[in-house]
């Protein structure tokens, strides 16, 4: 099981959904960059992925929540998609054969020199050019 050490910077994914299996340890990771143990960044594409659900239920008040969370959260950015970070995206979409918005949310990590990007998508891993942590190897540190 791996841990996620203090003061990294790192890129988030399919984290706000509670998913049960997981929601112990991103509870924990977001507890430790509200408290600055942890300085979390994402893209702009996790703002519409998660905003997709609240919309279709016509859930304003988790929107409004989701939202927030992202846009205003303390330790915590969220990075648009420059030329820069489109180019990386094609470089590893064309490398890896990776789907475009996952080309994408890596090349921002990258661009933003993220130490380690999180998710729970196992094909991410043969991504070399940062490390990928999966939520289920990861434990919470007590």
């Amino acid at each position: 099981m791996a841990e996620i050490q203090s003061h990294k910077k790192f890129q988030p994914v399919h984290f706000v959904e509670a998913n049960p299996l997981y929601d112990e340890v991103t509870t924990d990771i977001f507890n430790r960059i509200a408290q600055g143990e942890l300085i979390g960044a994402t893209s702009v594409i996790t703002l519409t992925e998660i905003l997709i659900h609240p919309l279709q239920r016509n859930a304003v008040d988790l929107h409004r929540q989701y939202r927030d969370l992202l846009l205003d959260s303390k330790n915590f950015e969220t990075l648009p998609i420059t030329a820069e970070s489109a180019e990386q995206g094609a470089i590893l979409r064309a490398k890896y054969n990776l789907r475009v918005p996952d080309a994408l949310q890596l090349a921002v990590a990258i661009v933003a020199e993220c130490q380690f990007f999180l998710t729970n998508d196992k094909q991410l891993t043969k991504v070399s050019e940062i490390e990928v942590l999966l939520l289920q190897n990861l434990k919470v540190k007590r």
